[in-house]
Formats: C-alpha cells, sequence, structure tokens
C-alpha cells in the first residue's frame, strides 16, 4: 500500500496522466502530440537545462546495517536562491532479477526500483531562501523492508522548488558503509542452485551465509528443511564482517507430487545467541518434476489473442511429440510481435478452450511442455485469461500449468511409465516402505511360473540396477531390492516377466 500510495503522490504531484511523460524543469510540454511525449525533447532543450547554473551543492552519504539505512545529507548554497524549497530522499534498489517474470509482461530484470522516500514524498523543509554560503543539513533514517539485497541500495536527493517544481540540484549515491548492529549475527541470504530442468531425481542446492556482527563468525548451526524432514550442517570457517560464502546444502530429492518449500535457518553465531534473528530464516520454492504414464492431456484455454499462441511436448532428445496453436509463430517468432501475426496451421480462435490427447512412447524419458507467445505477453491477464494445463490421463495428476508469463514458458516432468495393467501374469503388485532409506521389498503374485527380472531406473531412463530373479514359482513371492547407495530423488522398478511388465515409482530418501 505504500508504494502505490508513494506513486500516486507523485503522480499527483506532476500531473501525470498516462506514460512514458517527460518532465522538464518541473514542465510537463504540450504540442500537437500528448503532454510529455518523450519525442518532444530535443537536444537543444536539455543542453539549456543543463547549462543553467546549480545553486547548491550536494554531499550525500549512507550507512547500511540489518536494520536500517541512514541517509546524511550536507548542502551548500552556490547561487542565491529563494522559493518553497524542499529536500526530498529516494532509497532505491539498483538492480533486482527474477528467474521467472513476476508479472503479466514477461519481464524479468528491474533497474533502479523505487524503495522509500525519506521521511516521505513531501520530503524535508527547507529555509526560503539562501545565499551563497550557506548550508543545510538532514539525516533521515529507514528500517528496511523488502530488499532484495542490501548490495544494490543506493540514494538519490534533490532540491526541488514546490511552487514550480523545478529541481535546483540533484546527487547520487551508490556505495553505502556497512555497518553492525551487533558483536554475533549470522544471517541468510539466498538459497541457489534449485533448478531441475532436467527431470534429476536429485538437486543440491547452497545457501549464502553472510556475517552480519562485529565479530568475525567462525561457527554456526545452519539446519534445512523440506517435505517435513530437517538435517543440520555444523558450519566452521572464518568470516569478517560482511563476508559471506556459499554453503553447499545435502543433497535433496527432486519432488514428484507438488512443489515444496525449502526452508533454511541459521543460529549460534561462534555459539553465541543471534542479536538479530529477523535475518535468520531463507525459503525458497523446489519446483516439482513429476512423473505420468504415456497417456497426457493438453488443455489450452486462449486469451483475447489466440493467433499469438503456438506450444509443444518436446522429449529429452528434442524431438516433438506433439504441438498446437499458430505453427507460424512457433519457437522464433515469439516475444517482439507488431500488429497480428500471420495465420499458419493449427491457429486458435479467442477466448476458446481446446484439449488435445497426447501419447508418448513407454519407456521413462524427460518431456518439457513448451508454450509461446507472439507478443510476449504470455496468455494471461492482462488480455483475457488464457491458461494452460497438461495432466497425467490416468492419475489425473497436474504435470505443468500456467498462463502468466512472457515470451514463453517451459514445465519439465518424466513421462512414459507403464501401468501394472500392461501385463496379466501378476496380481497384488506392491513396493514398500516407501519412500526407502536403503531396502526396497517387492511384493507381487505370479499365475504361472515365469523368469523375473527386475531393473531400476532413474527419471531420466538410466539404468542404475539390474537383479535377474531367475525362474519363479506360481504363487507369492517377496523380493528385496538393495538401494544404499543410490542418491536421494524418484526411481522407476521395471519388473519384466515374459513378454508384460510392471513399473512402479518409488523414492530414495537417504
Amino acid at each position: 500500500m505504500n508504494t502505490i500510495l508513494r506513486k500516486y503522490n507523485r503522480l499527483s504531484y506532476y500531473g501525470i496522466n498516462g506514460v512514458p511523460t517527460g518532465v522538464i524543469d518541473g514542465v510537463i510540454p504540450t504540442t500537437s502530440a500528448y503532454p510529455g511525449a518523450v519525442g518532444l525533447f530535443t537536444t537543444m532543450m536539455m543542453q539549456d537545462a543543463a547549462d543553467v547554473p546549480a545553486s547548491f551543492d550536494i554531499d550525500v552519504s549512507y550507512t547500511v546495517s540489518n536494520l536500517e539505512v541512514v541517509v546524511d545529507v550536507e548542502v551548500l548554497c552556490t547561487q542565491a536562491a529563494s522559493g518553497n524549497l524542499k529536500l526530498r530522499i529516494a532509497v532505491l534498489e539498483k538492480y533486482i532479477e527474477f528467474d521467472e517474470a513476476p508479472g503479466s509482461n514477461g519481464e524479468s530484470e528491474f533497474h533502479n526500483i523505487m524503495k522509500k522516500f525519506l521521511p516521505g514524498t513531501n520530503g524535508v523543509s527547507m529555509a526560503s531562501s539562501y545565499d551563497v554560503g550557506d548550508t543545510f543539513s538532514a539525516t533521515e533514517s529507514w528500517t528496511h523492508s523488502n530488499v532484495y539485497n542490501l548490495e544494490e541500495l543506493a540514494v538519490v536527493v534533490w532540491i526541488q522548488n514546490d511552487t514550480n517544481k523545478e529541481v535546483l540540484q540533484g546527487a547520487f549515491a551508490e556505495t553505502g558503509e556497512f555497518v553492525a548492529e551487533s558483536e554475533f549475527d549470522a544471517a541468510g541470504i539466498s538459497i541457489n542452485n534449485v533448478d531441475s530442468e532436467d527431470c534429476a531425481s536429485s538437486i543440491t542446492p547452497t545457501f549464502t551465509l553472510r556475517n552480519f556482527g562485529s565479530e568475525n563468525l567462525t561457527s554456526c548451526d545452519i539446519e534445512y528443511t523440506i517435505g517435513g524432514e530437517s538435517n543440520t550442517i555444523n558450519w566452521t570457517g572464518d568470516l569478517a564482517f560482511f563476508e559471506s560464502e556459499e554453503v553447499a546444502l545435502g543433497e535433496i530429492a527432486t519432488p514428484t507430487e507438488s512443489d515444496e518449500t525449502l526452508s533454511v535457518t541459521v543460529s549460534n553465531p561462534n555459539g553465541e545467541e543471534d542479536g538479530f534473528p529477523g535475518n535468520d530464516v531463507v525459503e525458497t520454492t523446489i519446483t516439482a518434476v513429476p512423473s505420468a504414464g504415456t497417456e497426457l492431456e493438453v488443455t489450452i484455454v486462449t486469451d483475447n489473442y489466440g493467433n499469438e499462441t503456438y506450444w509443444r511436448v518436446v522429449d529429452g532428445d528434442g524431438a516433438v511429440i506433439a504441438e498446437g496453436g499458430n505453427s507460424w509463430v512457433g519457437t522464433t517468432n515469439t516475444g517482439e510481435g507488431q500488429g497480428s501475426p500471420q495465420i499458419g496451421s493449427g491457429t486458435y480462435s479467442n477466448n476458446t478452450t481446446y484439449t488435445e490427447e497426447v501419447t508418448v512412447p513407454a519407456g521413462v524419458d524427460c518431456y518439457s511442455f513448451e508454450i509461446y507467445d507472439y507478443w510476449g505477453d504470455g496468455i494471461c491477464c492482462q488480455y483475457g485469461s488464457g491458461s494452460y494445463e497438461v495432466t497425467d490421463v490416468n492419475s489425473g495428476q497436474t504435470l505443468a500449468e500456467g498462463g502468466q508469463f512472457g515470451a514463453d514458458d517451459a514445465k519439465f516432468f518424466s513421462a512414459g511409465v507403464l501401468g501394472v495393467e500392461e501385463t496379466s501374469e501378476v496380481t497384488g503388485f506392491k513396493m514398500f516402505p516407501n519412500p526407502t532409506n536403503g531396502t526396497l521389498n517387492v511384493e507381487f503374485n505370479l499365475l504361472s511360473s515365469q523368469r523375473v527380472t527386475i531393473d531400476v531406473l532413474d527419471v531420466t531412463g538410466r539404468l542404475v540396477l539390474s537383479k535377474d530373479l531367475g525362474m519363479l514359482p506360481a504363487g507369492y513371492s517377496l523380493q528385496q531390492v538393495n538401494l544404499y547407495g543410490q542418491s536421494q530423488g524418484l526411481y522407476l522398478l521395471n519388473m519384466n516377466v515374459n513378454e508384460g511388465r510392471v513399473i512402479g515409482k518409488f523414492t530414495v530418501n537417504n
């Protein structure tokens, strides 16, 4: 809410009714074009403004701690000035990058994002007149929040005449001094390396640990939790104030049913109580890589511009298994569209639901669902409520879904798992415990004496274990598969019986 209020306060201050709008010396130029059109600004206009002698010199510095930003401003008058003078201070974050676009326009990189006016949008009142040599100073602070990276903070300061909105001088500082609030303060900054775009059965994230304490950080406890299970790393090292280190967390099984939250907590810096617990916890979402059978269903709901959409399902070798939508858009005519796209085969209508059955070959492979947009604004939510969904026909599990993206979007899943119904030679097939930490029990009934082999594959289809059980008699059988030493993650057990086979999914969780 505060951000919204700041935005509208400044829009109202300048009288801006649309974007982009340019303002020079507090004035919005008007001609036959719309007011403030940036094309109205000529080189001469900007040069004339730059040639006006500044009335003040401004010196700005700031400090950053784990709690607040403190800005100090010193002003010296160099040309006599008078008016309804205000000193304005704005804290900004120079650069923010997201893994996925947070909005509907596809942008994931943002520069010079306004965070806070100090003390507010009205600024700090100055005297009504200044002679050469007169000075003015101000100190303002902000208990920072919603900052992605403290190292990216910067400060902009300017003096403005609120009567005519003219800016008399400005200054920019982008290198602050970092200060410690307490002796012992171990902080979590970020969790990295969490993507699993190749259907890998496990990931090994890293955690950025930073010392915000005045004493060197030599030890701390790092606990990471996912899916209700926790592990602790007893970290040791030597980090001076504000130094950081990437710490490798243990191997984590990639979730297969739904996304899960990975939470990392740091505590006990140098065996002492943490001076500021507010920066101890960092969380991130681990995207699930679900597994499916051989029958999939793709549902596309188009937005107001159905002719801009194209999608495809691609296997691990890059071969296209299925596709739909405007073939002319394809994978190349995306993101920078102007006007309407050409109409290729398969072009969709607006605001319409399309459903297509997709069969993938038996035998597990890594697949990706990819969707592309001609204009680069996705299919939701600015111009209609479009969406996509890929489901496993047999289980009903959602493998991929979305709609709010930029030029393209992609989701990964493994598929091609055959079910028990693929053979009539076996009944009562079970695997337990699941998850397993080493030994997997395989229970089944044979209708007649059969030769049985068991293969264990990871979700990319790589064979990791093979066991020949030989000829087994008809009736009940309980077999054990030794999985000690295998990495955490999702696996597939392929039990071959004559010409049929049974495939089951299980998880190793060491």
